[in-house]
């Protein structure tokens, strides 16, 4: 009954947090105020997440799955750190923000084959910890550790005002036209 239970909380984790993404992928074509807590939550939750669940397979990993997990590891935050390079920053009303463009999309649907070329390998190779859904959470973490890894330092040497909060950059009556995408 136990693994039972612990299935299915693994799946509304999956389901949540997959709704979470769609959702701020969604929010981010449209162009949201950008805060260094709001790049930094997101992967933090991630790996919480990602943590939770890979918890019991640590004792249960092979060196092969260990090998595996490197691979994916740099993979996914590989993936972040090219998406992070497509965003286009800018500062609207005094608040920095940042905008996806369909690259940036393409760049995130491109996760789609490659955990599926990461779980067949993993298969093939018996490697069951490293291609199981428990790493989806860690692997996501990284992707969106990867993008701010790249926006935080764009949006510094644009000098654009980055807080923790977005209300706290807020400059009222000034807006700028500066605008900056890939460097």
């Amino acid at each position: 009954m136990w693994k039972t239970l612990d299935e299915i909380s693994n799946i509304v984790a999956l389901v949540a947090g997959g709704a979470y993404i769609v959702w701020s992928i969604i929010r981010r074509l449209r162009g949201t105020p950008m805060s260094t807590k709001r790049l930094l939550v997101l992967p933090v939750v991630c790996f919480a997440v990602g943590i939770y669940m890979a918890a019991g397979d640590v004792t249960k990993a092979t060196a092969l799955d260990w090998e595996l997990l490197g691979v994916f590891v740099l993979a996914a935050y590989g993936e972040g750190l090219g998406r992070g390079a497509t965003i286009r920053l800018y500062e609207h009303d005094g608040l920095p923000h940042q905008k996806y463009n369909w690259l940036t999309v393409t760049i995130w649907l491109s996760l789609i084959p490659l955990r599926v070329g990461m779980v067949l390998l993993a298969q093939h190779w018996h490697a069951d910890i490293a291609g199981g859904t428990d790493m989806v959470g860690i692997l996501l973490g990284l992707t969106f550790l990867g993008e701010a890894s790249v926006v935080l330092p764009r949006a510094r040497r644009m000098g654009l005002n980055l807080s923790l909060s977005p209300k706290k950059n807020a400059k009222k009556g000034q807006a700028s036209d500066r605008v900056g995408h890939a460097g």
